[in-house]
């Protein structure tokens, strides 16, 4: 049975307008499906249409009548009216069966088992039978209830559990008492359903009711209306510099559109980097680069150096699959109760006159600064780089003779194709720039632009680092201490010790081990801290609930299955993700230089310790440093345990060498008597003091093993006058 009908198939129907517009004026609310075929459009569920369209539809498939009392009593007691045509169609006689079936077995009490023989019965996967189900389910008139909270009427949520005036008392028990919580208005509301035979669910199910109704509703009624509009009402901001510096940060991701080359690994790469912008001074306060594609470590990166200037009250971003990682998310959850977060639509609603149809998939339209203000700087960045005329520019243009000009230079650049399956040589990519280079030159560009006066488009003129300085010279922000912040923003995974080691794999080809002796015997899961660039760097081992246990230090950093590139790589990458943040570091020193002469006598910025992170934090620094010490005695014994070895292997040769030229070689006798005696002369050598040759010392070990020297034992036990040894200084006789 056809169950989708489009616009041009309902016109003139009864209960349906006559025109094709008419109908298409009618179905903004019914379910739809994108219609297949020439000419595209939409579809219409039969569930949708009016009660008089849809028996149309229905008689016309089947006239054949159909009863069951059982049926009847079914589709009575859920307001559920079909026709007789409906009723003859076995399309719906199984999906009723099927609801009838699942809904018999109550919840968590095996209806998954339900599903897996309505599967097997019917010969439809376990997937079909649900949307079966829940067609039935569409087709239940259900009278709409509302209730009124707040001074506004709101329908009650749908429940199968609940009656809905047991919803409804609940729900106005709760919005007269809210500080009587959640459970008071159920026990309430069970204590009155009792007494009026109301179905009335669990309290967990109770609390999900209560959670479908929005929040703004519970807050006009916690808050009072003034209380609403701080809290809930947009903010209509309609120039940015009205907001406080650093409490509203705005980040997106930019892939550099250079070819960038890295002599170490003879390859050309294509660097990404991330960013965060201060919405109110348009000043860029966090940056970070890749050598590859960004992922969360480069936005947790990014995002602890814009940390550092103090704790934002919001933070907007789009939130691809690296910004929502694990990893940015356990960031944020060290700043709960400082810092909310949104994306870039809930960024425009709430500080821009926009609505919900001025952007789609939570991407920004052109044209809009207000819902992606980043947007404009990251063009800005962009033209100062191509203002210092770098090597390697690879961007497409859609003017066909410019991008015909752009893609000869790149070849002039670079002698080989991007992506070379062979190393790249120096002399063919004479034309771009090192990675040392590149890193630099966009560091160096964004100090330019927060030091170079801006025009702003809502009209006026600052100069980023300045009015940054200035705002945030006169507001007291919480500020978290470097070593508390860099702790917070490393990556963290929980794991299970084995023989007091735990491993991690960090990327697809990195995988890593961390000792400590606090793990033996250790069978709970424990949290481990690392740096994801750098694998000989120490990891911070803590307690699930944040409480420090010691350093792990790098245990089989050196995989014996990685390749000779691939460790190269990861050399490369440790230094230069150093050399990045040394870059970094250089942006903020200098910025102090302009905060002081801001404010030379500004107030101290105000701490704010995280508890246990910073407990965590300070006591691992103080370890990492004793590691350290550690680390580099042993690195110097070892250097002159080395060089006193080299030393005594030279008077070695030295005095072989002397030894060989005094005396020759020696030579190991041919008659077994004979090779007795020399052995005897060894051993007088031996114990004398007198270093043998490595020939002397390799008879002497080896010859007491063979046959020869026990039989010439025997001899000489039985007849020592033959084995009198002469001196070399007695004659012959």
């Amino acid at each position: 049975m056809k169950e989708w009908y489009s616009a041009k198939e309902l016109v003139s129907l009864p209960g349906m307008p006559g025109t094709i517009q008419g109908v298409l004026k009618r179905v903004e609310s019914w379910e739809s499906r994108p219609r297949q075929g020439k000419g595209g459009g939409r579809e219409y569920h039969i569930s949708s249409l009016p009660e008089e369209t849809r028996a149309h539809l229905l008689a016309e498939a089947a006239s054949l009548p159909f009863s069951d009392p059982d049926l009847d009593a079914y589709l009575t007691s859920r307001q559920i009216s079909l026709s007789p045509a409906e009723l003859q169609d076995p399309a719906i006689q199984a999906k009723i069966a099927c609801a009838k079936a699942y809904e018999r077995c109550p919840a968590y009490k095996g209806r998954e088992k339900v599903l897996s023989a309505l599967s097997a019965r019917y010969g439809k996967s376990k997937q079909q039978i649900r949307r079966w189900i829940s067609d039935i389910d569409k087709l239940r008139a259900r009278s709409r209830h509302r209730i009124t909270l707040a001074d506004q009427k709101i329908e009650i949520p749908q429940s199968h559990t609940f009656s809905p005036e047991a919803i409804a008392y609940g729900l106005s028990v709760y919005a007269r008492n809210m500080r009587g919580g959640i459970k008071t208005a159920y026990r309430e509301m069970k204590s009155l359903a009792d007494t009026r035979s109301w179905n009335v669910g669990d309290y967990s199910n109770f609390t999900r009711l209560v959670r479908k109704i929005p929040e703004v509703i519970w807050t006009r009624i916690y808050r009072g209306d003034t209380g609403f509009e701080l809290a809930c009402v947009p903010k209509i901001v309609k120039e940015w510099t009205a907001v406080p510096v650093q409490s509203v940060l705005c980040g997106d991701q930019k892939i550099f559109d250079y070819e960038v080359y890295d002599p170490e690994i003879s390859r050309v790469i294509i660097p990404n980097g991330y960013f965060w912008m201060d919405c109110s001074s348009r000043m860029i306060n966090g940056a970070w680069i890749e050598l590859d594609h960004y992922n969360s470590y480069t936005v947790g990166n990014a995002l602890r150096e814009a940390l550092r200037y103090g704790i934002p009250d919001e933070i907007f971003t789009d939130w691809g699959k690296p910004e929502g990682a694990k990893h940015i998310g356990n960031i944020l959850s060290s700043l709960s109760g400082h810092t909310q977060t949104g994306d870039f639509q809930s960024m425009g609603e709430r500080f821009a006159d926009m609505s919900y149809d001025d952007v789609e998939h939570h991407k920004a339209q052109p044209g809009k600064p207000w819902m992606k203000p980043i947007e404009n700087i990251m063009n800005i960045l962009d033209t100062m780089m191509d203002a210092r005329f770098i090597g390697g520019f690879r961007k497409r243009n859609n003017d066909a003779w410019v991008n015909k000009q752009i893609q000869a230079m790149l070849k002039r650049d670079r002698k080989v194709t991007f992506q070379s399956s062979r190393p790249v040589t120096a002399a063919e990519a004479k034309g771009l720039m090192n990675i040392e280079e590149f890193v630099h030159t966009v560091f160096s560009v964004v100090e330019e632009h927060n030091r170079k006066q801006k025009k702003l488009q809502e009209g006026g003129v600052i100069v980023p680092g300045e009015f940054f300085a200035a705002g945030l010279t006169s507001q007291h922000r919480p500020v978290l201490d470097d070593t508390t912040l860099n702790y917070i923003c490393m990556p963290r995974v929980e794991r299970i010790p084995r023989q007091a080691v735990i491993k991690v794999k960090v990327h697809h080809d990195d995988e890593r081990g961390y000792y400590s002796p606090v793990l033996a015997g250790l069978k709970e899961k424990v949290c481990v801290s690392f740096n994801p660039y750098n694998r000989d760097e120490p990891a911070v081992i803590t307690t699930l609930d944040g409480q420090y246990l010691d350093l792990g230090q790098p245990w089989h950093t050196q995989n014996p299955y990685d390749r000779e590139g691939v460790t190269a790589k990861r050399h490369r990458q440790a230094e230069l993700m150093k050399w990045v943040g040394e870059q970094a570091k250089r942006v903020k020193e200098a910025f102090g230089i302009v905060l002081e002469a801001a404010a030379p006598a500004r107030a101290p910025a105000q701490l704010s310790r995280i508890v246990p992170a910073s407990a965590v934090a300070h006591e691992a620094e103080k370890e990492r440093k004793i590691y350290e010490i550690r680390k580099d005695n042993t690195t110097l014994h070892d250097r002159e345990t080395t060089r006193e070895a080299n030393r005594l292997r030279e008077d070695l040769k030295q005095k072989l060498a002397a030894q060989a030229a005094a005396g020759g070689v020696f030579q190991i006798p041919s008659d077994d008597k004979a090779r007795y005696v020399a052995y005897l002369d060894l051993a007088e050598k031996a114990s004398s003091g007198i270093e043998l040759s490595p020939e002397e010392e390799a008879f002497f070990a080896s010859y007491p093993g063979t046959d020869g020297y026990r039989n010439q034992v025997r001899f000489h036990e039985r007849f020592p006058e033959l084995y009198i040894r002469r001196r070399s200084t007695e004659p012959d006789k």
